[in-house]
């Protein structure tokens, strides 16, 4: 059974991030985040030493139309994120997932080099890899 984070009270053990920065970016407030997803973010973020932002965390099923979001989005669910680490190219950023989060390797890692961000998520049924 998978832990959600549903409050900006919740976010409390997580010094690097806020609840808004997962919140779907309509407006709505969705937030129902996996905590393996944060706390992958936080294993990353202490391994980079640099601060970084989710690009996008949870998506309302209209922001995620409007984004061109995937039909069965893992962000619908609250088990994804996508993430720029300053001065880290895409393909590093998406080694470090594989290499020191269980759950990120046993879920899908897509890199999007053209667009700069790598996708993370905590699927049921993986793992996923592309490149697009």
């Amino acid at each position: 059974m998978m832990l959600y984070l549903t409050d900006s009270a919740q976010f409390a053990e997580f010094p690097n991030f806020h609840d808004y920065e997962f919140r779907c970016r309509c407006g709505c407030g969705l937030l129902h985040m996996a905590y393996c997803v944060l706390v992958g973010c936080q294993i990353l973020r202490n391994h980079f030493g640099v601060p970084f932002y989710p690009t996008s965390g949870n998506r309302c099923e209209k922001h995620n139309v409007n984004s061109n979001g995937a039909i069965h989005s893992q962000h619908l669910f609250g088990r994804a994120v996508d993430l720029v680490v300053p001065g880290v190219p895409v393909h590093d950023l998406a080694a470090a997932g594989m290499a020191l989060i269980p759950a990120f390797r046993d879920g899908g890692i897509i890199q999007y080099p053209h667009r700069g961000f790598v996708h993370f998520d905590v699927r049921p049924h993986g793992p996923y890899r592309d490149v697009r």
